[in-house]
């Protein structure tokens, strides 16, 4: 079966009970930068990545491709319970129970469990060639950490792990270092996709070595934010009063209360970003 094709018939199929149980499990919680949305750009990095994935040692095309969007719509429910680096062990529970709700036999999903539980163990990073489908999904939750809205995402978790802030730039770039090398070990020589997706990269590369360097000198917890680390900052301040990005920009927060170049460009880019985004 053509891969457009399967990767049509899976989203026909499950996105609508995905969306739906994705919503409810995350009701009442605010988690900006893992909730519903994360989610769905999960998936289309997924489907993105298919296209230019050896998928001809697949027996089945569809039916692993309703696999892949069932793995990319709920790897990361279980941030809704566990912040923690551990929390794909409550999102494969959450998994199980979307399966028993649709009548989906778990034995037939012992892949996609595995691979929901361990997405987010970097020691088995290795282990990612072995198998399609984590490889797709864990290679796709990475994608989403580049960009502008990587750079938020980043920052809003690890503030939620009580991380300082004066750390963030060196733990950012650590991280995202690490994700970006996954990539390119298995798509490095995809040439279009690599290139796009390096351009993003380099956007939370650029962020971190200017975090790191102007944090030697910035003084935390002044009430007048600037710069690189004035953007961690501001992102406190609206997750503190529940405010996402887009409502944010919506209330006019920054305009009103920032007057700041480099936060005023990183929100407008981070917009922008987010328009673009299906």
């Amino acid at each position: 079966m053509d891969i457009e094709v399967a990767f049509l018939n899976a989203g026909k199929k499950h996105q609508k009970s995905l969306e739906q149980f994705t919503e409810e499990v995350f009701r009442g919680i605010f988690l900006p930068s893992h909730g519903p949305a994360h989610h769905r750009r999960v998936w289309l990095y997924a489907v993105e990545l298919a296209s230019d994935s050896n998928l001809s040692v697949v027996k089945d095309v569809e039916q692993f491709a309703c696999k892949l969007i069932i793995a990319c719509y709920l790897h990361d429910t279980g941030m809704a319970y566990d912040r923690g680096e551990r929390h794909g062990k409550k999102s494969a529970e959450l998994c199980v129970r979307f399966l028993e709700r649709y009548s989906l036999p778990e034995e037939e999903y012992a892949d996609v469990l595995e691979a929901i539980e361990r997405h987010d163990d970097k020691e088995a990073s290795s282990d990612r060639g072995n198998n399609l489908l984590s490889l797709i999904l864990n290679t796709a939750d990475d994608l989403d950490a580049f960009g502008f809205t990587g750079i938020y995402r980043y920052i809003e978790i690890y503030l939620e792990r009580d991380i300082p802030l004066k750390t963030l730039g060196e733990r950012i770039l650590s991280n995202a270092s690490g994700r970006f090398e996954n990539f390119r070990r298995f798509y490095g020589s995809r040439e279009s996709l690599f290139k796009r997706h390096q351009r993003r990269f380099g956007i939370v590369e650029d962020f971190c070595n200017n975090y790191i360097k102007e944090s030697e000198v910035y003084r935390f917890g002044t009430g007048r934010p600037y710069g690189y680390c004035g953007i961690a900052e501001v992102i406190g301040t609206m997750l503190q009063n529940r405010l996402t990005p887009m409502d944010g920009l919506d209330q006019s927060f920054i305009t009103k209360n920032i007057d700041d170049s480099v936060i005023r460009w990183y929100f407008s880019e981070l917009g922008r970003e987010y328009c673009n985004i299906p």
